[in-house]
């Protein structure tokens, strides 16, 4: 994810401990080219500025921008509202990071279910190390409010089992290492290090925490080591956690190796080392984990770099960020999951959950992940990979952070406010339930353009319908800035199997162009004909996406019609009882004259 030249930005980023550096070097490049004044330059400059993040609503087009349009996909579909094909899971939403109170309920409403936290085994609070070398005792004051936070956000805790307090450190040259990356457990370490493991997971355990996951991205920056070295801390790190479950009586998951997408694709000779060893050991592997930041990292803007240089082989253009790059196919998301299950074929003995617990559309500064585009990007990316079978994946970072200084990572801004992908997510919990069969027929121009389509119904009986415009790349040559092609995507729907004659609330939720930090809402009813089907028409605008709802209104006459039906077959059932007892008396009866009969002739 990176070369050494880009080590101190990348460290900041994964440890909240580490100041971030100022602003003045992680500052985003900026364009000459918006004809607007205020308008990101991001966002078409033919967009009127006043509609920026306010109310476009999916079903209207922005006049002026039609009239530029050379790129339309149509997609025809047709949703069975009763064939169910497995289920939408908002268990695959988590983030990384809850660090502030007010952070809490946000990630509670978006049905967070994992939060990533690091253990932070190197951190000193008040100049204090938690762990104390001299005694070999841990603190856990600088890990306890993080996961208490988490777990008011309705999370489970992943604690991520990092990073090398520097006395147990091997020495380089005789002076200690610069960073916290070395082995922790080599020679006489070892016993201090499984001890201290021994502390943190017993604290923990009894905390509520049952994740845990065996440190940070040791095939690059952060682990001053081999494979093999990593292997063998992963065997020094379950030993204990697993010791501590046993001796508590709980049940834990342990997982990783948590390793970066460096490439573009999974490391399999690492991912396959690692694997060998611990299925040589017969060592416990409850989730695989890995990260993937769909932008090549390597092409991350810096303003202390030469201006317009990119770090790998993208053609450069004039005054565009070389993170503007094609290579935002959302089908890397599902392509590396195929790859990790592939894998997993060569070790019978394991059949672990697959987590991508660390990605973001970019791994550096972007203007995109404040924008539209993230959120369309996050839906697009969450279906595949879960249809691809990943089971959790970790948003980085819950919010910007430290606030005052960045911007970029977060489903929060500075302010603790919901960004575009916070509201991205939001559509994703709100589309959880039993997937619903579709057959859909797509057409398009562009080969940049990818439009999605997801159903679903929900434990109340809600039918929801996602449409999401994403567009990867600007084959324009403008890379965002100012796009002279406009991708819009005409979806005409069929929705079979509701309610005949019956009429439905129709919820229009739509993430509009921009930087909104709220959905564009319109509702309308609607009447489905005899036989349960509606039709209706939505022109989703480039890079917006939209949740369509549809639920059942109850109204007097189907509740008249509820009340008739009711009281005949009530009516029905009387009578059928009547008809049993005149039945049952009219043979006691009879019983009872023979047996008088009976009597007399005696």
């Amino acid at each position: 994810m990176g070369v050494v030249i880009f080590a101190c930005s990348m460290v900041c980023r994964y440890n909240p401990l580490v100041l971030m550096k100022p602003m003045t070097e992680r500052q985003p490049q900026t364009f000459s080219q918006s004809k607007t004044n205020n308008i990101p330059a991001d966002i078409p400059a033919d967009i009127p500025a006043n509609l920026l993040g306010s109310t476009i609503n999916s079903n209207l087009l922005i006049s002026n921008s039609e009239s530029n349009l050379n790129s339309e996909a149509k997609l025809t579909a047709t949703i069975y509202a009763n064939n169910s094909n497995g289920t939408v899971d908002e268990n695959a939403i988590g983030v990384n990071q809850l660090s502030h109170s007010k952070e809490v309920n946000l990630m509670k409403n978006l049905g967070v279910r994992f939060a990533r936290v690091d253990a932070s085994l190197e951190a000193s609070v008040n100049s204090q190390p938690v762990y104390n070398c001299q005694t070999g005792t841990w603190s856990p004051v600088s890990l306890a409010h993080r996961v208490k936070l988490a777990q008011r956000a309705g999370a489970q805790v992943e604690l991520i089992i990092d990073y090398s307090p520097k006395c147990l450190e091997p020495q380089i040259n005789g002076n200690e290492p610069l960073s916290n990356y070395y082995p922790p457990d080599i020679g006489s370490n070892l016993s201090k290090w499984m001890s201290l493991i021994s502390q943190v997971g017993n604290w923990a355990i009894l905390h509520g925490v049952r994740y845990f996951e065996v440190w940070n991205e040791p095939d690059w920056t952060f682990f001053s080591g081999t494979v093999e070295q990593y292997s063998h801390l992963y065997k020094n790190t379950v030993t204990p956690l697993e010791s501590d479950a046993k001796k508590l009586h709980a049940k834990i998951f342990v997982g990783g190796p948590a390793i970066a997408d460096v490439l573009g694709q999974i490391d399999s000779t690492f991912l396959k080392a690692f694997l060998g060893y611990i299925s040589s050991y017969k060592l416990p592997l409850n989730f695989l984990s890995w990260h993937t930041y769909a932008d090549d990292p390597n092409a991350g803007t810096a303003s202390f770099l030469p201006s317009g240089l990119c770090l790998t082989n993208h053609v450069v253009h004039i005054g565009v960020p070389c993170y503007w790059t094609p290579s935002m196919n959302t089908d890397v998301y599902s392509n590396e999951a195929q790859s990790v299950k592939s894998i997993l074929k060569q070790y019978k003995a394991y059949h672990p959950q697959l987590w991508i617990d660390e990605w973001n559309l970019d791994a550096e500064s972007d203007q995109r992940q404040n924008t539209s585009y993230a959120s369309s990007f996050l839906l697009s990316a969450v279906a595949k990979a879960t249809s691809a079978g990943v089971n959790v994946m970790e948003w980085y970072n819950t919010a910007d952070y430290p606030p005052g200084q960045y911007q970029g990572f977060g489903l929060l801004n500075q302010s603790l406010k919901p960004k575009p992908s916070y509201l991205g997510f939001m559509i994703w919990h709100l589309m959880s339930g039993t997937k619903l069969r579709i057959a859909a027929v797509i057409k398009k121009s562009d080969i940049y353009q990818h439009p999605s389509l997801l159903a679903s119904r929900n434990s109340q009986g809600i039918l929801n319908i996602l449409v999401n415009n994403y567009v990867s790349y600007d084959t324009s040559g403008n890379f965002g800035s100012s796009p002279t092609k406009f991708n819009l995507l005409n979806c005409n729907f069929r929705v079979e199997a509701l309610v005949p004659n019956s009429q439905y609330r129709v919820e229009f939720r739509t993430i509009p162009l921009g930087q909104p930090n709220s959905f564009s809402i319109s509702t309308q009813k609607v009447t489905t004909d005899s036989s349960g089907s509606f039709k209706f028409n939505i022109k989703e605008e480039e890079e917006s996406s939209t949740l369509v709802s549809f639920s059942l209104i109850k109204t007097a006459s189907s509740s008249s019609n509820y009340l008739s039906l009711y009281l005949a077959g009530t009516f029905v059932i009387l009578i059928i009882l009547t008809l049993i007892i005149l039945r049952i008396k009219k043979g006691s009866k009879a019983g009872t004259a023979s047996a008088r009969a009976k009597l007399a002739k005696d």
